[in-house]
């Protein structure tokens, strides 16, 4: 028993403190370039998340492809990332941009504490085209 304690004490067992309020984690920006591209021109997403906690936060993150007016909708990527407590994960995706003259990226964030309930942390979206969106194709 003694050499089991010994052993602990040397060896930290404590778990992992990890971030468990969704307040701690930010979707800073989604950049889309070139701003303007033209139907089939390859695009790149940029997307900044920013833990502003002290402790590391596991963030799923989903981008979707959504044409304007269409059933044109698509998961573009999916990632986890691990974000140490007080720093930035820049993630980036390419792709071509679609043949519709509307669309837009929507990414969707969730924080996957351990041990603990998945909490939405919300979502954030950019249009593409020309003109004003119509509102009753896509909403947000």
């Amino acid at each position: 028993m003694r050499a089991a304690l010994i052993a602990c004490a040397v060896l930290a067992c404590v778990a992992p403190a990890i971030a468990q309020s969704p307040k701690d984690v930010h979707l800073e920006k989604l950049r889309i370039t070139p701003a303007s591209p033209k139907p089939g021109e390859i695009v790149t997403a940029t997307l900044r998340v920013r833990n502003g906690g002290a402790t590391p936060a596991h963030v799923r993150l989903d981008m979707v492809l959504m044409a304007e007016c269409s059933d044109l909708v698509g998961t573009l990527d999916q990632t986890h990332k691990q974000i140490p407590g007080g720093q930035r994960f820049i993630w980036q995706v390419t792709f071509p941009a679609p043949k519709v003259p509307r669309w837009a990226l929507s990414v969707r964030a969730e924080l996957w504490p351990a041990g603990g309930e998945i909490q939405d942390l919300g979502r954030i979206d950019r249009r593409v085209g020309p003109g004003p969106f119509n509102k009753k194709c896509i909403a947000g």
